[in-house]
């Protein structure tokens, strides 16, 4: 290959790891919330922090001379792996935690672009780690020593151009999303200020102190979000401890919501024996983290598009919705500072009709007595034992989380072998709508949701295994990992997975 082609292409990995080892050092804080998101341990996040830019650096700096370029490319491509290993492991997992590869210049969900842009970094580092056997090209150090004294100026101008369109760039990216979160933010008050014309909102002065609100009554809607600290956050989590979930309606360009923030942090902090509370944020994600941050607010999920906080009817912020523990809404939605202060307080004091039930089944214990009706039509006693173990899984087709979930449990199926435990579909939903799953195995009929409050299920997609004589042999697991690992438990080095 020749010389040019390949300092040209260590020019670029050089400029792509100076700039994010600069950029990351310049946002600490942001870098050590990203790799929090990634998994790493907090003990690790810290040092991590300031040796991954200086690593980046240092690569970048030794990509330069001829002599030690061959070494920077390998260096290059195993920390460029490690991106690409971690990315995949997140979008595995359904999780999609800001890279901040850039700080503040530029950050993104880790998903396919990310994934996509180390992989080619990685391949032009394979390219000069292949080639350095031989010849890694001029040395850059060598090359800029050459240049004419005219053509010395025109680099020197050209990376100062560069420079500046990188500032620019990142100063005109960051107008456009301070642009954006008002513009999101007007639309909030203009369908809030319309649903309050049209009567379907009392605004916040007149809101009842008795009423409990339009969704009470309802079975709260399933949602799953990524959290400010890292991972994802359902409701079936929040809902865990058997106590009732206040769900705060949140975005950092408010300014009720601000000034509420503190009142928050200190329900989290000083009720967390009697209700769960969590802020469901939306707008922009580094600014809910930095919230977050100088709030010691826990249990932060983002809402960017709305989507959980439209599903609840709250069309303003900020706005909350009391969820009882067994997953019905007790009182909501209630709007403004006062609103939401209010209907903390009332749940506290017992003013409304909050059901607080007891944790599932535990594990050694007898199945639920609880007969369902199957699609072949005969009905079925859970509590009866089988002769095998069985995965009891909590479905609904309308559930997002299940509908991703569903090719791998027909792969399940298709290659279940003798041993594997049995699965058996406990669905909400119409029948036809059931049918259409396609599952081959036991699916039984569970609309209003009776089986899955016996187990002390919140939410689908969850399961729980039982063994061959109907007694509970694992705790009540939630999410598509959870549930292929009851599943795989029978395939443990998953051959017949594909």
């Amino acid at each position: 290959m020749p010389g040019g082609v390949l300092l040209a292409i260590r020019l670029v990995l050089g400029a792509t790891f100076a700039v994010a080892g600069a950029a990351k050092l310049a946002d600490r804080k942001g870098s050590r919330e990203a790799l929090r998101g990634f998994g790493v341990p907090d003990g690790a996040v810290a040092p991590l922090a300031v040796a991954l830019p200086l690593a980046e650096l240092a690569i970048a700096a030794a990509l330069l001379p001829a002599r030690t370029a061959t070494v920077a490319a390998a260096c290059a491509l195993v920390l460029l792996l490690a991106f690409v290993a971690a990315i995949a492991r997140a979008v595995r997992r359904g999780e999609a935690p800001d890279c901040h590869c850039f700080g503040q210049l530029h950050s993104e969900p880790a998903g396919g672009r990310t994934l996509a842009r180390n992989g080619v970094l990685a391949a032009l580092a394979v390219v000069v780690v292949a080639a350095g056997a031989g010849d890694p090209g001029p040395s850059a150090v060598a090359w800029l020593g050459d240049l004419s004294g005219a053509a010395a100026v025109a680099v020197a101008a050209g990376a100062f151009a560069a420079v500046l369109l990188v500032g620019g760039g990142a100063a005109l990216m960051a107008a456009l999303r301070a642009h954006g979160r008002l513009l999101l933010r007007v639309e909030d008050l203009e369908r809030q200020l319309a649903a309050i014309r049209s009567g379907e909102l009392a605004a916040y002065d007149d809101a009842g102190e008795d009423d409990p609100g339009s969704l009470a009554g309802q079975r709260a809607p399933s949602f799953a979000l990524p959290a400010a600290a890292g991972g994802v956050v359902g409701l079936e989590d929040l809902l865990r401890p058997a106590l009732p979930a206040l769900l705060v309606f949140s975005d950092p360009s408010c300014g009720p919501c601000r000034d509420l923030m503190p009142d928050v942090a200190a329900w989290q902090a000083g009720d967390a024996d009697r209700v769960v509370v969590a802020v469901l944020a939306t707008g922009d994600a580094e600014a809910v983290r930095a919230e977050a941050a100088g709030h010691e607010l826990d249990r932060v999920l983002l809402d960017g598009d709305r989507a959980v906080a439209g599903s609840f009817e709250a069309h303003g912020t900020p706005a909350a919705v009391l969820v009882s523990a067994d997953g019905t809404i007790a009182a909501g939605p209630a709007y403004g500072p006062e609103g939401v202060r209010g209907l903390h307080d009332r749940a506290l004091a017992g003013l409304l009709d909050i059901v607080h039930v007891e944790p599932g089944p535990r594990v050694g214990d007898a199945v639920p007595h609880v007969v369902l009706p199957a699609l072949d039509g005969a009905t079925v006693d859970l509590s009866e034992p089988r002769g095998v173990p069985s995965v009891v899984l909590f479905w609904n087709p309308g559930c997002g989380f299940c509908r991703d979930l569903r090719e791998d449990l027909r792969a399940w199926e298709q290659r279940r072998a003798p041993g594997d435990p049995e699965l058996i579909v406990l669905s909400a939903g119409a029948e036809a709508t059931v049918r259409d799953e396609g599952f081959s195995g036991v699916v039984l009929l569970d609309d209003d949701f009776t089986a899955g409050d016996a187990f002390g299920a919140s939410g689908t997609p969850m399961a729980v295994l039982i063994d061959a004589e109907a007694r509970i042999a694992s705790e009540t697991v939630a999410g598509a990992d959870e549930v292929l690992a009851l599943l795989r438990a029978g395939d443990p080095a998953g051959a017949r997975w594909p």
